[in-house]
C-alpha cells in the first residue's frame, strides 16, 4: 500500500534508493544516501505537501539513474584528472614547437624573406607563449589540487 504523504513519499523514495544503491561500496553509498536524506528532509520541512515532495523527488531523478551518475563519477576524477595533465602537457609541448617555428619565421623574415613572414612569426610566438603559459597553469593547478 503506497503512502502518499510527504513523509511517506520520502520513505518509498529512500526503499528504492535503498535497494538501487546496493551495488556502490559501502562508503560511497552511505555518503550518497546522506546528501538524499537531507535534500528530501529539507524539502520536507519547507512544506507538509505531497506535491512539493514529489517535486523534490523528481529534482533527484530515478534512484537507478542516481546511483548509476555515482558510480560512474566514482571512476571518473582520477582517470580524467590524469588524462587532462597529459593533454596539458601535450599541448604545452606543441605550443612550444609553434613558437620555435614563429622564432625561425622571423628569422626568416629579417634574412632576405618575405615581410608578411614577420607578422607571422610575431602572431605564432604571441600566441604559442600564451598557450604554453595557459597550459602549464593548467598542470600546476592540477598538482596543486592533487595535493590537498
Amino acid at each position: 500500500m503506497e503512502n502518499n504523504t510527504p513523509a511517506g513519499l520520502r520513505d518509498n523514495y529512500l526503499k528504492d534508493f535503498d535497494r538501487a544503491a546496493r551495488s556502490l561500496p559501502i562508503e560511497r553509498r552511505a555518503a550518497l544516501r546522506s546528501s538524499v536524506v537531507e535534500h528530501l528532509d529539507d524539502a520536507l520541512a519547507e512544506s507538509a505537501d505531497a506535491r512539493d515532495m514529489l517535486s523534490a523527488i523528481a529534482g533527484l531523478g530515478e534512484p537507478d539513474a542516481l546511483v548509476r551518475e555515482e558510480s560512474q563519477s566514482s571512476i571518473s576524477p582520477r582517470r580524467s584528472g590524469r588524462a587532462r595533465h597529459i593533454i596539458l602537457v601535450a599541448v604545452a609541448v606543441l605550443a612550444i614547437i609553434w613558437a620555435v617555428l614563429g622564432l625561425a619565421a622571423i628569422v626568416w623574415a629579417l634574412t632576405d624573406g618575405p615581410l608578411w613572414t614577420l607578422a607571422a612569426g610575431i602572431v605564432l610566438v604571441v600566441s604559442g607563449a600564451v598557450l604554453t603559459t595557459l597550459c602549464l597553469r593548467g598542470v600546476g593547478a592540477r598538482r596543486g589540487s592533487s595535493k590537498r
